[in-house]
This record gives structure tokens, sequence and C-alpha cells, in this order.
């Protein structure tokens, strides 16, 4: 699909796009920003709750929704997109009710191994499938200025409900959860106001839902495992802690992950969005590429060896002064995740590279090993050692799969210019 050439298009284009950055830049500043306070009134436990209840969230909603969601925006007409919503919604539906009766089954079965906060999933899966619907509803219509705010409206909530239990209920320890479950269904609300009642019908014709499903079947057998994958590669780390260590451990390593990887990420990602169009426009006027990486490279590895240089070093003593001397050893575990996650950083705006060059074979087999085998490395690291060590041995490995990455980035580059010299 090419980028718009239109002027009128071209400057909705950047606008559209700059509302979704600032959105999320401004609800994560709302969180990351609030997170000094939150963790004087709640303990890491509660915030290893937090993180296993959103990696399982982010993994049960691909699941409930079969990626159809992504199919809302194809269809030129509306009626059509209006049997995608509902088959979407649908489908998540019945999964909520199946994994509602599984975790009463569990309950009985297991006890408190099931715990309290998983019996909100089934609620927060629905809400997450008709926020997504009604995003996808805005890029039907172009126009994401209040899918934007929604996300802001959002973090408003999560975090005054979370203050709120706080303040209220000492040692709560779901009240993150129910505040992030709140700030979900506040920013559904807010972003689907109209959109349902535009699409309402008196009921529900099955054999429509069915041919939708048909006609659209590719993304369930195509478009979920690949997303599935990319999910569990960035949501499978507070699975491994919990196996191995403690929900303490895990609201540590959530800690960390919030004030290290999510704005290292955002940033990248920014990055990799310009570092990308740039790039093809340059294959297309038939310019040398592999300078351009080169200077991108530098500029990554300049911007982020001093933030990261000075993290390994003073990182313990930061988070305990921010967040209090409960958070200690989250400070402990940014030290080790810090290697790793700079070479992410540095890495992140070469992965299209693969695509535009060709090589999209050797892109897919690189990007899956530096997702897989670092959450290997985790869990090996795990066994033998303790959760600081474990993280060491991730980090380790992460950082020579991502320099391997840019490495082949970089070739694929210079294949490109000997075979369009």
């Amino acid at each position: 699909m090419s980028l718009p050439t239109s002027p009128v298009r071209g400057s909705r284009f950047r606008s559209n796009i700059v509302r979704i950055a600032t959105g999320t830049m401004a609800s994560q500043v709302i969180v990351i920003g609030s997170t000094p306070l939150l963790t004087r009134l709640f303990g890491p436990e509660a915030f290893g709750a937090l993180a296993l209840f959103t990696a399982l969230n982010a993994l049960l909603v691909g699941l409930s929704t079969l990626k159809y969601d992504l199919s809302i925006i194809l269809p030129a007409d509306d009626g059509e997109a209006t049997q995608l919503t509902r088959l979407t919604l649908t489908s998540s539906a019945l999964f909520a009710l199946l994994l509602m009766l599984g975790l009463v089954l569990g309950r009985c079965l297991l006890g408190p191994k099931v715990h309290p906060f998983y019996f909100l999933l089934p609620l927060s899966i629905l809400l997450a499938a008709a926020y997504t619907c009604s995003q996808q509803w805005a890029a039907r219509g172009n126009d994401y200025r209040r899918f934007s705010h929604s996300a802001v409206i959002g973090a408003i909530v999560n975090v005054a409900v979370a203050f709120a239990i706080g303040l209220t209920m000492r040692d709560a320890l779901y009240g993150l959860v129910v505040g992030w479950v709140s700030g979900l269904a506040a920013s559904f609300a807010y972003a689907s106001a109209g959109q349902w009642r535009k699409s309402a019908s008196k009921y529900h014709d099955w054999r429509k839902l069915w041919s939708a499903a048909h006609a659209h079947r590719r993304f369930p057998y195509f478009v979920l495992p690949s997303s599935l994958a990319q999910t569990l590669g960035s949501s499978a780390q507070p699975f491994i802690l919990q196996a191995l260590f403690s929900l303490r451990d895990v609201g540590h390593y959530a800690i960390a992950n919030r004030f290290m990887l999510v704005p290292s990420t955002l940033v990248g990602s920014a990055i990799a969005e310009a570092f990308r169009a740039e790039f093809v426009d340059r294959m297309k006027r038939g310019e040398a590429v592999s300078q351009f990486f080169r200077a991108t490279l530098s500029k990554m590895v300049l911007m982020g060896l001093p933030v990261f240089l000075l993290l390994m070093l003073t990182a313990p003593v930061l988070f305990e002064t921010a967040f209090g001397a409960d958070y200690l050893e989250a400070g402990i575990l940014a030290r080790y995740l810090a290697a790793g996650v700079l070479a992410q950083f540095a890495a992140q705006p070469f992965a299209y590279v693969f695509v535009a060059t060709g090589h999209v074979r050797r892109g897919l087999a690189i990007q899956f090993a530096t997702t897989a085998l670092p959450l290997l490395a985790l869990a090996y690291g795990g066994l033998h050692a303790d959760v600081a060590m474990a993280f060491g041995v991730a980090s380790g490995v992460s950082f020579v799969l991502s320099i391997l990455l840019v490495a082949m980035a970089y070739e694929a580059c210079r294949s490109w210019e000997a075979a369009h010299a």
C-alpha cells in the first residue's frame, strides 16, 4: 500500500500520526509520572499482579477476537464492516463466557492458586475487544482525534481509581488491576460514543456472521498466529518469573520494565517509522542507503548509550530514592536489563530493512530468534541462578542477537546497493 500523495490526504495522514503518538505518549507520562506515588501505596506484589493480568489480557484478547477486528477497516461498505464488528464481539463474548466457566471450575479444583483478580479477565477481554473495534472504526473514518483523547482519559481514570483504592484499603493487592480495568472501560466508553448506535441492530443474523467469518478466514489462519507470537514475545516474562520465582519478583520486573522498556520502545518506534519512510524514499530514488543506515545507527547509539550507562551505574539508588526501599531490587534488575534494552533500542529501526530489500525470510528468522531466545535464556537462568542473574543472561543474549540483526540488516543494504549499482 503506497503512502498518500495528495497534499490534503498527506496532511491528514501526518495529523493522524501526531494525534496517535501524542495520545499514547501523554497516557504513558500520566502512568509513569504517578508511579513514585503509587509505590508508596502498593507493594511489589501488587505490581506483579498487574503485570500478570495485563500480560494474560494481551494474549487472550487476540485469541478471543481471532483477529477479525483487523478486518473491519477493509470493506468499503459500512454494512459489511458492521457485520465484522458483530462477528468480533460475538467471538469475544463466547470466549469470555467459556473463560469465566473455566475460572470457576479452576477455583473449585485448585483453590487459591487461581488468584481472585483473574475473574476480571472476562470483563477486560470484552472491553479490550470492543475498544479495538472502536479503533478500527476510527481508522475507517480516518479520524483518530477521539481515540487519541480516549487513551489520556483511560490513563487518568486508571490512576485515579488506583489512588482511591490505595488510600482507602491498605495492602489492597489487586487495586492496580481494578484501576487498569476501570481505565480500559473509560477509554472504550469515550472512544465508542455514538459508534454503536449507528450500527445497532434488533437481531443477530447468524448466517451473515458465518459468511463474514468464512470470507475473512485468513485472519484467524494467518494473522492470529503471527500476532500471538509477537504478543507472547513481549509478554511472556511475567509468566516465566511467576513460575520460577515469586509475585514480588514479578513486581520488581514490572517497575523496571515500566521505566526502561516502555519509554525506549515508544521512542524507538517513532524513530523506526521515520527511518522506514526515508529509507524507502531513498531506495525509490536509487540512492545509496548504507550511508543513511550507518548515520542512523550512530545517532541511535549516541542517543541511548549515555542514558543506559547512567542507569547501569545508578539504577539501584535511583529506584530506591524514587519508589521507596521496597523497590531497591527493581533497580538491581534495571541494571542487569540495561545492556539488552540498549541493544534493542539501537536495533529497532532496522527490522524493516529486510522487508524493503527483499530479504524477508532472513528477517523473519533473526526476528524470531531475537524474540524467542532471550525468553529461553531467562528460563534457563532462572533454573540455575537468582532472578537478577537470570535477567543478566537474557540481557546478554538479547545484546548479541540485536548486534547480529543490525549486521544482517546492513549486509542486506549492501547487497541491494550492489544489485542496483
